[in-house]
Formats: structure tokens, C-alpha cells, sequence
């Protein structure tokens, strides 16, 4: 034991165990808890790509319809923060428009 003298106190947990209430543990748990709710994230779903000309995309007006060239089956990837993360199938929620995510996605797709 003697080489790991210097350096046993770094590793030693019960030297380094901070003692806390249980009180104080749950007061930690709270305000983590609030600061993670108040927390806001990009998230976006990209339905297709189209290539346009700035003076046709000046064009647009409300009611136009852009051909995407993508099968309304075909999987939507759902992003959040720029990472893609979900993948997605387009569906109906009551009379809204939805967006079902059968899929986690690995960080590296």
C-alpha cells in the first residue's frame, strides 16, 4: 500500500464521500428537475428538399404547392439541436397532422 499513499485519498471513497440529508439530496434533485423543464431545444423535421431560384421562392405565396419528389410513406428524420435522432412516420393525432417516432436513431447515423 505504501506506493499508493500519495495519491489514496483520490480513490478511497469513503474519504471522499460527501455526506449529504437526504433532505438535501431531494432539494438537488428539485432544482435540477425545474432547470431541465424550463430547458428549450431546436427540434425539426425536414419533409423533402427542392432546389429553387430566389426570384421563384419570391414568388411564393400562400396556398402554392411545392413537389417535393418523396413518397408520403418514406420515413422523416426528426433532429434536435442538429443531431438527428428519431426517425419518424407522418400520421393524424384527432384533427391535427402528427408525426410518429417508431425509432431512435444512434448518434452516429
Amino acid at each position: 500500500m505504501p506506493a499508493f499513499e500519495s495519491v489514496w485519498n483520490i480513490f478511497d471513497p469513503e474519504e471522499t464521500q460527501e455526506y449529504r440529508t437526504q433532505e438535501e439530496i431531494e432539494k438537488d434533485r428539485n432544482r435540477m428537475y425545474r432547470n431541465l423543464v424550463a430547458t428549450t431545444a431546436e427540434v425539426v423535421v425536414q419533409l423533402g428538399e427542392i432546389g429553387m431560384k430566389l426570384r421563384d421562392v419570391n414568388k411564393l405565396k400562400p396556398g402554392d404547392v411545392l413537389p417535393l419528389h418523396k413518397s408520403i410513406s418514406s420515413p422523416l428524420i426528426m433532429e434536435i439541436q442538429g443531431r438527428p435522432m428519431f426517425k419518424g412516420v407522418t400520421g393524424k393525432l384527432n384533427q391535427s397532422r402528427a408525426l410518429k417516432l417508431p425509432e431512435r436513431l444512434n448518434w452516429e447515423e
